[in-house]
């Protein structure tokens, strides 16, 4: 019996060669293969190298781990972005946190010159 798995599983999981060893087919669906394939086109033939991996040979395992690689770099690029835009707006928040901070001390030593 050939264990079926998905592309999206395949480009999310750790070890790619293990998950090709057990997975015999890879399925996606129209969803699925239109946001992946957008992401990294895996150029003509494709979807006949998800039928069966058991039989594919050293340069169709390329193509797909490669092709995996591609959509990892971009996913990981789109999260450096997400995070860059996270950082600034928590630095922005620090700088105001710091200033509200130099307000309160400046308030404090001008009290304690009065007195």
């Amino acid at each position: 019996m050939i264990r079926t798995g998905t592309l999206t599983e395949f480009v999310e999981c750790r070890n790619p060669f293990e998950y090709l060893y057990l997975h015999g087919r890879l399925e996606t669906s129209a969803e699925e293969e239109q946001r992946l394939y957008a992401m990294a086109n895996p150029g003509r033939g494709f979807s006949e190298l998800l039928v069966d991996t058991k039989v594919l040979g050293a340069s169709d395992l390329g193509k797909l781990i490669k092709w995996r690689g591609k959509i990892k770099s971009k996913i990981m690029e789109c999260r450096t972005k997400r995070d860059r835009r996270e950082e600034d707006v928590l630095s922005s928040d620090e700088e105001l946190e710091v200033k509200i901070l130099d307000a309160h001390r400046e308030e404090a030593r001008d009290g304690k010159r009065r007195r």
